[in-house]
């Protein structure tokens, strides 16, 4: 046989050795990859940095789901949105029966410790609570007052019914009344940016929104530090509720072990959240 011949020949073999193949691989179906189930939380302005930590986590966890965060600023609003259906879960610091919404379920998955904070210019670092108290109330309504820092007092707070305005009322304030000069901030981000731009300031903020911009106060000699490694000693924490309705309750059920689970529960003590910890 020629070499020409020899290649034809090796060229027809392979082929009827290939083809069966190809025609098995034609008739087959293939099976589509399924789309991915689209969830959306609602968070409350105070546990954004939580919502958005996770998000990512999750679904990389589970590609299956493609969870999308909304940012609802106020509990009330998130609640609201999972109602309306806009959201199917939400992240609050406030029960949805605080509401009146006995209609929803609620989880409760940690705490969160928030601060009292400053602008980064202001030279006073430590605040007794009597202090605090006297600020938030109007009592001292200048800095000189209290040591190095000159000029007025602006105080900045969370609208009513929010979750750290609901504890700093109670735990700080006494059940006092803030003063009538406070502006008030409809969201963590606002108050974050005003406080950086107001050498006056002081407010509060969760502790997923502490960075360089603000400076976080020592209260009666607990820092931030103290705050993360002892939680159950600081007084300034926040309740974080998974909300839910019965129709999205498996769903919750998913999202609440991952939280639990190991890769959740360092992915948040790397941020500071204190999971676990029941209010």
């Amino acid at each position: 046989m020629s070499q020409i011949n020899r290649r034809r020949f090796f060229d027809i073999c392979l082929a009827i050795a290939v083809l069966p193949g190809m025609l098995l691989g034609a008739c087959t179906p293939v099976e589509p990859t399924p789309d991915p189930c689209n969830l959306t939380v609602a968070s409350a302005s105070s546990m954004l940095p939580l919502a958005e930590l996770v998000s990512g986590s999750f679904s990389s966890r589970h590609p299956d789901v493609r969870l999308s965060v909304d940012n609802a600023r106020s509990s009330e609003a998130a609640i609201f949105n999972v109602l309306s259906g806009k959201a199917d879960l939400a992240l609050t610091t406030v029960q949805p029966s605080y509401f009146g919404h006995g209609d929803l379920f609620s989880q409760a998955i940690g705490k969160e410790p928030f601060f009292i904070v400053v602008h980064p210019g202001n030279r006073q670092d430590h605040l007794s609570t009597s202090e605090a108290n006297a600020l938030f109330t109007g009592k001292i309504g200048e800095w000189s007052s209290l040591g190095p820092t000159d000029g007025p007092v602006q105080v900045m707070t969370r609208e009513r019914d929010t979750g750290t305005r609901n504890v700093l009322t109670h735990a700080l304030l006494k059940d006092g009344t803030l003063t009538p000069t406070a502006l008030v901030k409809p969201g963590s981000e606002l108050m974050q940016q005003s406080i950086a731009q107001d050498p006056q300031a002081i407010g509060y903020l969760a502790g997923g929104w502490l960075d360089p911009s603000v400076k976080p106060m020592t209260i009666d000699g607990m820092s931030p530090e103290f705050a993360f490694r002892q939680p159950d000693q600081y007084p300034l924490t926040v309740p974080v509720y998974l909300v839910f309705p019965d129709d999205h309750a498996a769903d919750a059920a998913t999202l609440l072990a991952f939280l639990r689970s190991q890769e959740g529960q360092k992915l948040m003590r790397n941020r500071f959240f204190l999971v676990g910890q029941q209010p």
